[in-house]
């Protein structure tokens, strides 16, 4: 009986012994460091190079200059522009990231614009000027040519203006939150204080009826969050033994697209009508065919399209905002009969109380007729311009009486 407990007990040993051996064979190796009294650490204040987190407050002051689309309706424009502002800066290795916030003012004067009143009516209004008042949220990104707390830095930077119509201008026909990207260089010091001057300039991305540009001289001071010194271990001193196991990790990554409204005018030589009807031409159709082809066959504007119709001022209002939106219409029964889906196009007649000539002439008539199209989310806005300027060319040349 004692023989069979021993055998038991010499049994159970070993499948212990063999259940940790094959547990312990499964565990990843870990990294063994023996303590001593020499493995100490401390901070390389000499080579400030780790990630730091600063706080900065500081302004923006500067000039703006606006250049209309449309000279005969606004006048170029120049004036002061501040920018009061707070920023969060994460300095990691040689990267340097800004994201902040304030608040935007200011104000661009020009010699005379024309406004539309309450009644439909351009008035001129002289020494037009825009006041700016917005709140703002900024980001940037700049490569640092010298060491965390201290040195040159280059980059980008983008703002978007986040509160009232910051169009740029005394009326547009669509509230604008604007977008700005450009370029960033400044040089930071430490000086008790974090301390940096720079310079910064930057162009609209989303006002189409005009052109932006700001350019403006930064002043910032700030304090350290978070300590970038170098921690340094003394490594002569350790007596290290590790094993390491490697792990790849694959991760997808999204691709992003990003998308805009793109508007374009189709003048009367493009998208024409019988003689006060809504009966296209044949130029017309074989134009609007040829690109919603193209719309469907790229699957460009995935937000839709919308038409507006315009005639010129003879005739009376009512007649005139009927037959602007049959027009308005029959483009987009053509881009339907393609196969672009109906839903997405939407239509509206606008008359003549959107003229962009003002004057009784043959010529400012002919102006005003015409049909305007914003592109809802292209996703390649070049390419459509493109395709765009060459079917008007391909329409242009065909005569005029070709059936």
């Amino acid at each position: 009986m004692k023989t069979s407990l021993l055998k038991k007990t010499s049994l159970l040993a070993s499948l212990t012994s063999m259940f940790f051996s094959l547990a312990s064979a499964q565990q990843p190796s870990i990294r063994e460091v023996t303590n001593e009294e020499s493995d100490r650490q401390f901070r390389d204040k000499s080579n400030p190079t780790g990630t730091s987190l600063n706080l900065f407050v500081g302004v923006d002051v500067g000039g703006a200059y606006v250049q209309s689309a449309d000279t005969q309706k606004e006048s170029d424009k120049v004036g002061y522009h501040i920018i009061p502002k707070g920023i969060l800066n994460l300095g990691v290795e040689r990267v340097s990231l800004d994201l902040g916030g304030g608040f935007a003012f200011g104000e661009v004067a020009g010699s005379l614009d024309r406004v539309e009143d309450s009644a439909g009516q351009l008035r001129d209004v002289p020494n037009a000027t825009v006041q700016i008042q917005s709140g703002i949220g900024e980001f940037a990104a700049r490569w640092k040519f010298g060491s965390s707390l201290s040195g040159f830095e280059m980059g980008a930077v983008a703002q978007g203006y986040l509160s009232g119509d910051s169009s740029f201008a005394l009326q547009t026909a669509t509230t604008t939150n604007a977008v700005f990207g450009g370029v960033s260089a400044l040089y930071q010091w430490n000086a008790g204080a974090l301390i940096r001057l720079g310079v910064q300039g930057l162009a609209d991305i989303n006002i189409f009826e005009r052109t932006v540009l700001i350019g403006m001289a930064t002043l910032q001071i700030g304090f350290n969050v978070i300590d970038p010194n170098t921690k340094v271990r003394e490594k002569n001193s350790l007596k290290v033994r590790e094993a390491v196991k490697v792990v790849e990790v694959v991760k997808p990554v999204d691709r992003i697209l990003l998308k805009e409204n793109v508007r374009f005018l189709f003048e009367e030589q493009v998208v024409n009508f019988e003689f006060n009807k809504a009966t296209l031409t044949s130029r017309s159709k074989v134009f609007l065919s040829k690109l919603g082809q193209y719309l469907l066959r790229n699957n460009e504007c995935q937000d839709g399209l919308y038409i507006e119709g315009h005639t010129d001022n003879r005739g009376t209002a009512e007649y005139n905002f009927k037959l602007s939106e049959a027009r308005a219409n029959a483009v987009k029964e053509a881009l339907v009969s393609v196969g672009l889906e109906g839903a997405k196009l939407k239509t509206h007649g606008f008359g003549f109380s959107k003229p962009i000539d003002p004057f009784n002439t043959e010529l400012a008539f002919a102006k005003n007729r015409r049909v305007e199209v914003l592109f809802l989310g292209v996703r390649e806005p070049s390419k459509l311009r493109e395709l765009i300027e060459i079917l008007k060319t391909e329409i242009l040349s065909i005569p005029k009486s070709a059936p």
